[in-house]
């Protein structure tokens, strides 16, 4: 099933179009750990990070509604990474529940409205949360510098 609108397949290594909000959202978390923390462990702090809630799913509702279309038909999604695939899963458990609730909402406005929800973790391996927050702190201690510097 094609939701009218949406492409069927993502491209390789596309930049999300949420990249900038979920680095953000992942900062948060991050300095939100460290100030729970008396010992850092930076392993253990990435592992803890990815775990801790999301302000939403960071998903395009476009891409959301070609996987959870691809569940309702079967789609086991096994070809998926085991983070995306639960991320998916809980999108699709979501719009099932909502479904019951407005029935008469269409599956791109129940697939909307699921994944501006805040999300129970990130989804993200540990090593992918520890390279997009460390090039966020870099740019972020760049651009602080920058202005201390008053230029």
């Amino acid at each position: 099933m094609m939701i009218a609108g949406y492409q069927s397949m993502k491209n390789f290594s596309c930049k999300s179009e949420f990249h900038h909000e979920r680095t953000q959202d992942l900062l948060r978390a991050y300095f939100q750990y460290l100030k729970s923390c008396n010992h850092v462990s930076m392993p253990e702090v990435f592992k803890s990070v990815v775990n801790m809630p999301a302000a939403r799913f960071w998903v395009s509702a476009s891409r959301a509604a070609v996987v959870v279309a691809n569940i309702m038909r079967g789609d086991n999604l096994l070809y998926m990474r085991p983070n995306k695939r639960e991320m998916f899963l809980e999108i699709h458990r979501r719009v099932v529940e909502l479904r019951r609730v407005y029935s008469k909402w269409s599956l791109p406005r129940l697939i909307e409205a699921v994944v501006a929800q805040p999300a129970p973790r990130f989804y993200l391996a540990p090593g992918s949360a520890r390279v997009l927050i460390l090039k966020a702190r870099k740019q972020w201690f760049a651009a602080k510098s920058k202005r201390l510097r008053g230029c």
